[in-house]
């Protein structure tokens, strides 16, 4: 293998902490802010997975379980796209355990029927407007193209599962 190229590897498990290597010395192109959101969107969209996974296993909602399915695929998808401008970038993504991920799944694990949705549906406002500022964020400052390009493209989604979100909490609430 080139020696400035670095592999690619991302577990198929969910929930997991990834760290960020590149195979070069940082450049103008790899910058802090860049990198963390390299970080924070890959974890952020393996813990909705997770979460969402249980979602789909623990709540008695066929609208709680149908979004969850939906944040199950769109979050895959946009993994899928991250992952390969991680690769265009040779910036080689390890998981590993996700502490607080696995805390927030034990907790929400604990609950039953609209508890659970109610902590659920939560979670998923909370995560994606922080999602949806750390995006814009990107957008407005990030210096690899490439990164900026996905966070544009990613915001009407990402968008969209905070209002479906938002609507569901509204109807679980009442």
């Amino acid at each position: 293998m080139n020696r400035g190229v670095t592999t690619l590897a991302f577990a198929v498990a969910v929930g997991y902490t990834v760290a960020v290597f590149g195979a070069t010395a940082p450049t103008a192109q790899n910058t802090a802010l860049d990198r963390d959101f390299l970080i924070q969107a890959v974890n952020g969209s393996y813990a909705e997975m997770q979460y969402s996974e249980l979602a789909d296993k623990r709540s008695d909602n066929d609208k709680v379980k149908a979004f969850a399915n939906k944040i199950i695929k769109d979050h895959k998808d946009m993994t899928e796209d991250l992952k390969n401008v991680a690769a265009d970038m040779k910036i080689a993504i390890v998981a590993g355990a996700d502490r607080t991920t696995r805390d927030e799944v034990s907790r929400l694990s604990k609950l039953e029927r609209v508890e659970f949705d109610r902590a659920y549906l939560k979670r998923m406002v909370d995560d994606h407007e922080k999602t949806i500022t750390m995006f814009e964020t990107q957008m407005k400052q990030g210096k690899i193209d490439r990164l900026n390009t996905y966070a544009d493209k990613s915001l009407p989604r990402l968008r969209e599962h905070l209002r479906e979100a938002r609507g569901l909490l509204d109807q679980v609430s009442k």
